[in-house]
Order: structure tokens, then sequence, then C-alpha cells
């Protein structure tokens, strides 16, 4: 395990080396201080360690600068238990592995770490895009500390196994944890980061167990896994949040492998909800990479309302090729004055099964009510549960297997349909719950009530 291995508690960086670009390495006491000269700067290292009373600064011309430490001493992963500071970005490259410390402070313009390499040639050139290949399937990237990055900055961690215990920051900015063997890492667009398709991991992990912030920006969970891996790749049991006190909610991706969400994916905004897909888009389609199974556990809570007086709810997607159970929480819901619900699909292509709660309303008296799409053939209502759409209408719609769905959220569904694009000649069955509200189901499989 990595904290079996002692570090010095002033550890610096040793055997700086400048291999590209231009850059000056002083130490004074247990301070490392890097003045970077050019935009672009390459340096190799014997060891990149920070010990908890220690710091290493970069100083870079602006904003956009950008240093890439590659760590070329083998043994133990790079520890970094202390504190990192720079006005840039920082790129820490460590087939080993990186680990950022409990007590580790990060505080900079952007930060990737990764367990591959990149082409020093094709950085230097000043390409928009890092590539990064050959990620060390032996190396882990795991923060345990805080990590802070500029406004609409980037933080973003490549290898096969990513872990985020600690926090993240980047408010209006960026956050990627990708599990592969390639990626391209979008430096200063929306593209965030792609993976290559062309691998697939026996072992890719991302687990989420800490808290990560971009107010109104963008957090993507992506991972290149195996199709015979059966145990959740993507696991998110802390908080995602990418909510905005004064402007339209985030976005919030988690693609490309089995998904489990236990924790809270927060993407509310005062202005309007945001978007949230966790396993793919709308009926799987798009370019997000779908996952084969996604379970929602009782315990997440996933939001993309809106929190001031007018907007429209966001939108959520919770999509599997396979199998999805969901259930948590959902809500996409309208301001409070105005403004109309939202769009929840929670769709399973095989199998589907809903024992949580769905809220897509205005959350006013003006606006309409949103729409719950659910994506199976076979429905089963069931006896007990808590499924509902409050809120002044709405729409539930199913086209896959089996769909399960308790009958008291028939009974507390205020002028809703449960639907999907059949021809007429398909069963329909209609059921009448004791309250004034009706729902129509329509399947090309069966309905057992």
């Amino acid at each position: 395990m990595w904290h079996a291995f002692a570090l010095d508690d002033n550890a610096l960086p040793t055997g700086g080396n400048v291999v590209g670009g231009s850059a000056t390495i002083g130490q004074s006491g247990n301070n490392l201080n890097i003045h970077q000269n050019t935009d672009r700067v390459v340096i190799n290292w014997d060891r990149f360690d920070i010990g908890k009373n220690a710091t290493t600064t970069f100083y870079q011309p602006g904003s956009g600068s950008i240093a890439v430490n590659r760590v070329t001493g083998s043994g133990d992963p790079t520890k970094i238990l202390g504190t990192l500071r720079a006005n840039g970005t920082v790129v820490v490259l460590d087939r080993n592995g990186v680990i950022f410390g409990q007590d580790s402070v990060v505080d900079v313009g952007g930060i990737i770490a990764s367990t591959g390499d990149i082409d020093d040639g094709a950085f230097m050139s000043g390409s928009d895009h890092l590539e990064i290949f050959d990620a060390n399937t032996g190396g882990q990237i795991i923060n345990n500390g805080s990590i802070t990055v500029s406004e609409a900055g980037l933080a973003a961690f490549v290898a096969p196994t990513v872990v985020n215990n600690g926090l993240i920051q980047a408010n209006m900015g960026r956050v990627a944890l990708a599990s592969g063997d390639k990626a391209t890492v979008d430096l200063y667009g929306d593209g965030l980061v792609e993976l290559a398709t062309d691998v697939k991991l026996d072992d890719a992990k991302i687990t989420n167990s800490g808290t990560i912030k971009a107010h109104g920006g963008t957090v993507l969970m992506t991972a290149s896994a195996a199709k015979e891996i059966v145990d959740a790749v993507i696991n998110v049991s802390g908080l995602v949040d990418v909510s905005s006190a004064s402007v339209k909610g985030g976005k919030i991706v988690l693609e490309g492998a089995n998904t489990e969400v236990s924790g809270t994916l927060d993407a509310s905004g005062a202005t309007g909800g945001g978007e949230i897909y966790v396993g793919g888009d709308y009926q799987g389609k798009g370019t997000i990479r779908n996952a084969a199974f996604v379970n929602v556990k009782d315990t997440a809570v996933i939001k993309a309302n809106t929190t001031g007086t007018s907007g429209d709810g966001g939108k959520v997607i919770v999509w599997a090729d396979d199998s999805t159970h969901m259930d948590g929480t959902i809500e996409a819901k309208g301001g409070s004055e105005s403004g109309d619900g939202g769009f929840v699909e929670t769709s399973g292509k095989i199998n589907l099964g809903v024992l949580g709660s769905v809220d897509a309303g205005a959350n006013n008296d003006v606006g309409k009510g949103g729409e719950w799409l659910l994506d199976p053939s076979n429905v089963i209502i069931m006896g007990t549960g808590g499924n509902s759409i409050p809120g002044t209408g709405g729409t539930v719609n199913p086209p896959s297997d089996d769909y399960q769905i308790d009958a008291s959220s028939i009974q507390r569904t205020t002028a809703t349909a449960l639907r999907s694009p059949l021809p007429e000649a398909d069963r329909k069955k209609e059921i009448s719950p004791p309250a004034e509200p009706s729902i129509s189901i329509k399947t090309p499989g069966r309905i057992q009530h």
C-alpha cells in the first residue's frame, strides 16, 4: 500500500532536468521554486515527492502556461503530501502512480495527473490537446487531499484506476476522472477527456467517495472497460456538485462502463436545471458511451432543479444497454414561481426496475409538468413502493423487456401517462387506482397487475 512508503516531512522533488522549453529550479529550505520562462516546459525528475511540511511553487508566464513533470525514477508512486502551487497548469506523469495525501493542498491554475506518458515534441509544438498513452495498469491516481484549480480551470486524472476520497474544486471549470490506456485531454476547450476505445481494460476503476465541486461547470467520469466486467467500474458514493447559485446548473456525465451511484449528483441552478447523464444519453443514442448495467441505490439523490423563482427543470438520463435499477431519488423541478418541469429518463434496454421516486413537476402554479420516460416492453405493476411524478401533470413513457413499477406510484400520479410509440394493435390495459388520476400503459409485451 502507498501509505507504507515513508517520506521525509521536508522532501522536495529531486533531479530536475529541463528537456523542453526553459525554466530555472531553485531551492530554499523546504521550498522548491520553478521559474518557468516559456509558456510550455517539460522537466524530467528523479522524484517529484513533496513532504507534508514542504512547498513546491511554479511561477509561470500566464494562466495558460503548462509545465509537464515526468518522473523517470522507478519504484514508489509520487507522493504529494504537502503544498503544490502554480498560476498555470501542472502536469504530473508517473507510471508508478500519483498520490495526493490527506493533508496535501494543491492550489493551481489546472492539474493533470496520469500513469501514462506524452510525446514531448507534439506538446511543445503548441497542440491544444494532450495525448496520453501507455497508462501503466499497475499505477493509480488517488486524491485524499484538497485540490483547487482556478475559475474555469481543468482537473484531469487519467489512469486505469482513479480514486477521489478528498476534495476537488473547479468553479465554472472542468473535472475529469478517466480510466483507460490512452486518452486525449482537451486543454482549453469543452471536450474534456476522450478515451481510446480500441483498448478495453480488465481492471478499470473509478471511485468517488469524496467531494467534487465544479459549480456551473462540467464533471466527467469515463471508463474503457472490458465487457466481461460485471462489477461496478464507476462508483459514486460521495458528492458531485455542478450546481450554481447564479446561473443554470452545469453538466455531469458518467459513461462507458457499469455504474453504481449511492451518493449525490447535483446539477441544480438558480435560473434552470442542468444536465446529468448516467450510463448514456436519451434512449441510448448520441455520443455518450453507454453502460451495460446501472444501479442507482436507495441512498442516491440526483437533482437538476431550478432553485430560483423562475426557470425550467433540467435533464436527467439514467440508461443501460442491459439493465437499470433505479431505487434512489431523482428531481428535475421548475422554479418556485414560474417554469416547467424537466425531463427524466430511467431506461434499461433489456431490464428495468424502479423502486425509487421521480419528481419532474413544475413546482409552481403556472408551469407545465415535466416528462418521465421509461423504456421497457414488459410492465409489472407491484404492490408497494414510492414512485411518483408530483406536480401539475407530466408524462411517463415506456418502449425493452421488464419494467417494474409500484402501484403506489400510480395512485400518486396526477394526469400522467405511461406510454410508448407503438402501433395501436399492441396490447393496452387501463389501470384505475382509487384516486382520480388515471394511467394508460401500452407495451409490446406482457402486463402484470
